[in-house]
């Protein structure tokens, strides 16, 4: 009507108007469906549904791409990134956490609680690849970050601080393990409360770490108790009660109660490849400890095979020199071993043990456990000079490491007597 009235810069004024005014609307609207789309990422993460959260956060960061701003591109992108980490899909998160990190840091500041929280994840892409080491210094640093920047109650903080004692159970340090993560499930209970989804999950880290030091009955009382709180607050199978399970099962397989740990393992197995996937790094390690069950109960040639058909899966999905794929390694080395066959088991303990002193820190139990093997190994073949080399550096890994009144320390201790025993019996003859 402005244009047919001849009043050509009203009129041009007035659809600018509304044009802008749309804009403003459209970007809002924008806004909130992102917003929308991401929290219920965050809720189906919560829930364990993690295909259905990458889902929603893919279409939320897809959204927040048309003119969303950075604060709530940022959040999408979170979600998606730790929708990837629960997929353990490690190697697209970890690259999606070094891109996001430096945008939030130029855009919120290098204390904003979004950056801290990506670092965070960032970590845990490191811990999932392995890489314990770095892992530990990373979440170290954060925790003191986070500590100064949120304080000690703050949930994020304790979130970081149950890493870090995760990292120190993964190299390892299992005495310091159970001491962070005591202190931190005291604050979580009392902050969060005892029946949040993570001060149970710090519970069965606790439960871990305690298991590792072989102080078997009390990591089982805990991991009941956590499993009881969990199949109430979550559900039976959440990834998190599935993870407690598998846990419990371990220390029940520690205990001689291997047939019972077998068939926990194999349900867990089935129940995995449904809720979460074949391949999935949880679902591999209930398949690993179904090979240790039935290698312990003497079926020797049926771990094997289990054994072998896991490796070939951990190479080609996680790599030959993860951590998870070297213990199975090691797992396969002993079930050779133990049908006698000495030869092929040297090989396979040698290939192991070269591999966890490039990957693993000096000092680590696992290192120490593959010298141990390596050492009953060759004494079987009699090649007891060298034998008794391995077995001593067992023992010195696990005395510095675990401590002289830890029982592997103690096992290695009397194997390196009784090897130096026979061989100065063997010299005297």
């Amino acid at each position: 009507a402005l244009q047919e009235a001849g009043k050509f810069k009203e009129a041009r004024d007035y659809a600018l108007e509304q044009a802008r005014r749309l804009e403003t609307e459209r970007h809002k609207r924008i806004k909130e469906e992102v917003e929308s789309w991401t929290e219920a990422a965050k809720g189906e993460l919560t829930l364990g549904h993690y295909d259905k959260a990458l889902e929603y956060a893919t279409k939320a960061v897809t959204l927040a791409d048309q003119k969303a701003d950075f604060s709530t591109w940022s959040a999408a992108r979170h979600q998606q990134g730790w929708a990837m980490i629960k997929m353990r899909k490690d190697k697209e998160a970890r690259a999606l956490y070094e891109e996001l990190i430096p945008l939030q840091q130029a855009a919120l500041g290098p204390d904003a609680s979004a950056v801290l929280r990506s670092r965070r994840t960032l970590t845990d892409t490191l811990w999932h690849q392995g890489h314990y080491a770095l892992a530990e210094e990373q979440d170290s640093a954060l925790v003191d970050d986070c500590q100064r920047v949120l304080g000690a109650e703050h949930y994020d903080t304790l979130a970081c601080q149950n890493n870090f004692a995760s990292d120190l159970v993964s190299q390892g340090k299992y005495a310091e393990a159970e001491q962070e993560y005591r202190a931190v499930s005291r604050l979580m209970e009392r902050v969060l409360g005892g029946k949040h989804p993570a001060a149970l999950t710090c519970r069965m880290g606790l439960g871990n770490a305690l298991c590792f030091q072989k102080k078997y009955a009390e990591a089982e009382s805990e991991y009941r108790a956590v499993l009881k709180l969990q199949v109430s607050v979550l559900y039976a199978e959440h990834p998190d009660t599935l993870m407690t399970r598998n846990s419990l099962a371990n220390v029940r397989n520690d205990q001689g109660n291997h047939a019972e740990a077998a068939l926990e393992y194999r349900s867990l197995l089935q129940i995995r490849a449904r809720v979460l996937d074949p391949e999935h790094p949880d679902t591999l390690r209930s398949w690993m400890g179904l090979a240790k069950a039935l290698n312990d109960q003497g079926r020797h040639a049926e771990a094997e095979l289990e054994y072998r058909k896991l490796l070939e899966t951990q190479q080609r999905v996680q790599g030959a020199e993860h951590p998870d794929t070297l213990r199975s390694q090691m797992g396969l080395a002993k079930a050779l071993d133990d049908q006698g066959r000495h030869a092929e088991a040297e090989l396979e303990f040698r290939a192991v043990l070269k591999l966890q002193e490039r990957v693993l820190d000096a000092e680590h139990p696992d290192i120490a456990r593959s010298c141990y093997n390596l050492a009953l190994c060759l004494k079987a073949q009699q090649k007891l000079s060298e034998a008794l080399q391995f077995i001593q550096q067992a023992e010195q890994v696990w005395a510095k490491r675990l401590g002289p009144d830890h029982p592997d320390t103690k096992e290695a201790k009397a194997g390196r007597e009784r090897f130096e025993a026979a061989l100065k019996q063997v010299k005297i003859q």
